[in-house]
């Protein structure tokens, strides 16, 4: 019988919250990538895009970059749950996804939320990769 120790390889995409909290963007365990809730937040915590559809495309842009750091690529994106402010601008996040995995269809999940760190900030999303 053998041991099989599993690595994980941490992620970051360089907030300050990261560091002040103490957590990975994302993490990397055999085959998996695990990300983390993002929102759209530049490195300095300023929210980047003032609508959904701008913030959605931010955020898969930003997780797309780093999962290619760990080798990971958007059609290895297995899961994406989204967490939506505004529940009327549910169309803008469908455009936004449409585009990057209508071809890719992942499995995903969309929930309403009363609120996020930062009332600029529309919608926060997890995303696992598999490879």
């Amino acid at each position: 019988m053998y041991n099989c120790i599993m690595v994980k390889e941490k992620y970051s995409t360089g907030t300050a919250s990261e560091k002040r909290v103490g957590y990975s963007r994302a993490i990397k365990v055999g085959d998996k990538l695990y990300f983390s809730g993002t929102t759209s937040q530049d490195e300095n915590g300023n929210a980047v895009g003032n609508t959904v559809y701008d913030q959605t495309k931010s955020i898969l842009d930003k997780t797309i970059q780093v999962a290619k750091q760990a080798g990971f690529f958007p059609e290895d994106v297995v899961l994406i749950r989204a967490y939506l402010v505004d529940m009327n601008q549910i169309s803008e996040f469908d455009r936004a996804f449409s585009a990057r995995f209508k071809d890719i269809n992942p499995c995903c999940t969309l929930v309403g939320i009363s609120a996020l760190i930062d009332p600029q900030l529309l919608i926060e999303i997890e995303t696992m990769f598999e490879k």
